[in-house]
């Protein structure tokens, strides 16, 4: 009951902006700025992981050459560590392609919100 209440009275807050019986513009760069942020921040993760990807496979290298000499046991993680680590970046790049395809069919990957507002007619 409650969705329902909410899904209603929404649709009504916002029926004359759509309507277009709103005097003046919609201000859209609030959801310009949201959107921009949101972009910046999963770009930073997406960069902070990739990183850490790397540092994995970069640790698995050190431990495999320099740190387990003849230990077999350390050898064997090292090589695991290397492993995940190709495996994550692949992952990563290939779900961060897959997004970029996805913006690019939907026509977002030029990072201009525009939004066009119909003007009212006099």
């Amino acid at each position: 009951m409650k969705n329902i209440l909410y899904t209603t009275l929404g649709f009504l807050l916002l029926l004359p902006t759509v309507s277009m019986a709103a005097p003046g513009t919609v201000d859209v760069g609030f959801f310009e700025n949201f959107l921009a942020n949101i972009s910046g921040l999963i770009s930073s993760a997406t960069s902070f992981f990739l990183f850490l990807a790397f540092a994995l496979f970069i640790w698995g290298l050190i431990k495999f050459l320099i740190i387990s000499g003849h230990d077999e046991e350390a050898r064997s993680q090292g090589k695991s560590l290397m492993i995940w680590g190709i495996v994550a970046f692949f992952l990563i790049s290939a779900i961060w392609g897959i997004v970029n395809v996805i913006q690019g069919v939907i026509g977002a990957d030029d990072n201009s919100y525009n939004v066009q507002v119909p003007k009212k007619v006099t």
